[in-house]
């Protein structure tokens, strides 16, 4: 992944999502800024969640930390961190 890219980041919970009342994917930057994305379940695979990124999202090259959170009726169920580098794209200038 890269900096100033769109993509459809997806987190499998293991745990059928198609029940839950809220979806949300938790993040950390490499600067510590924290934050969350709305989610939804893939119909597909009721186990995971994806969040379509938006320009801007990937605002920082470094290890950024994903957390899926799951809301069941007031209950909060919280994954596993997913650690992943976004890359700064090498550029060329012409």
């Amino acid at each position: 992944m890269f900096t100033g890219t769109n993509i459809r980041l997806r987190l499998n919970t293991h745990t059928d999502l198609s029940i839950a009342t809220d979806l949300h994917i938790r993040y950390r930057t490499p600067t510590g800024q924290t934050g969350s994305w709305p989610a939804q379940f893939d119909e597909a695979d009721d186990t995971v969640m994806y969040y379509d990124t938006q320009q801007g999202d990937f605002n920082r090259s470094g290890i950024w930390d994903f957390q899926a959170i799951v809301d069941y009726n007031g209950n909060i169920n919280k994954g596993r961190i997913a650690r992943v580098f976004i890359h700064k794209p090498i550029t060329v200038e012409d």
